[in-house]
């Protein structure tokens, strides 16, 4: 599972630039991305900058995700040959398109992405064993021929949600596909937080502090989170009595959850 997980900014591998630029923004975790940021032309220079990037550069405390090219892409196995030429692997590997459990061995958990309607059908089998999952609107939205608005994506979105509790994982969210829109981005991150995701992927460093806002707990939910979880390691985790109300167990697993989350995110 990703210790902290709120905002994963991806960064095109064919930009060096860019990923030592990214390693000191205010995100939880950079994506190397050697798919769809990259053109045909560039993917083995990308490949030989991300390794160097994973061996100079500091990333600090966020972690280091590389995006492999998909199953229905020539590059995928080049990109996973490359792999044992690595100084140092990624944190993650995350493979995008998934449509069937993977069975990769590559020294690194697994992030797979659920892009078609047969990868969200699959999407519980899919999420067994691995890192997290994600979700990607807008390839979906291709596959099933509607838009990538909320409404047209909310039963996918939340099969992945499912799938990911399931399997005891984290869920992580579309990217938001307009860099000027912020106002969109933050209601597309309260929904998104309000049905389940851990975080969302960004793709430019201006939607980093919206997400991180959007996926971390509010001071006054923290507050009485930790009240909860201090009441029941006090008095047991059966029904608690907490300010004159009583508190049930599931109640406290939802507060175990929210205190632990601001803990990986260091808001507690």
């Amino acid at each position: 599972m990703l210790k902290a997980r709120r905002s994963l900014l991806f960064v095109p591998c064919d930009r060096p630039d860019r990923i030592r630029k990214a390693a000191s923004l205010n995100c939880d975790a950079e994506i190397l991305d050697l798919e769809d940021g990259v053109d045909a032309s560039r993917k083995r220079a990308a490949r030989e900058n991300a390794s160097a990037a994973l061996e100079t550069v500091d990333f600090g405390a966020r972690a280091t995700i590389l995006r492999i090219n998909g199953p229905d892409s020539d590059f995928m196995r080049e990109d996973l040959e490359s792999l044992a030429g690595f100084a140092r692997l990624p944190d993650f590997l995350m493979v995008p398109k998934v449509e069937e459990p993977l069975r990769l061995d590559v020294g690194c958990p697994v992030i797979p992405t659920v892009e078609s309607a047969a990868g969200v059908l699959a999407a519980a089998a899919i999420a067994r064993g691995q890192a997290a999952l994600m979700f990607g609107a807008y390839d979906f939205a291709a596959s099933i021929g509607a838009a990538p608005d909320w409404e047209p994506m909310l039963l996918a979105r939340s099969q992945v949600v499912l799938a990911a509790a399931a399997a005891g994982i984290d869920a992580i969210d579309s990217p938001w596909g307009s860099i000027s829109d912020l106002e969109g981005l933050r209601e597309s991150c309260e929904r998104a937080r309000r049905l389940g995701f851990a975080g969302k992927g960004a793709i430019h460093p201006s939607h980093l502090e919206i997400i991180n806002t959007a996926f971390s707990p509010p001071e006054e939910e923290l507050s009485l989170a930790r009240q909860i979880v201090r009441a029941a390691d006090e008095q047991g985790e059966g029904a608690i009595r907490l300010n004159g109300r009583m508190v049930d167990r599931a109640v406290v697993r939802v507060a175990r959850r929210t205190v632990a989350a601001a803990q990986r995110s260091g808001a507690a």
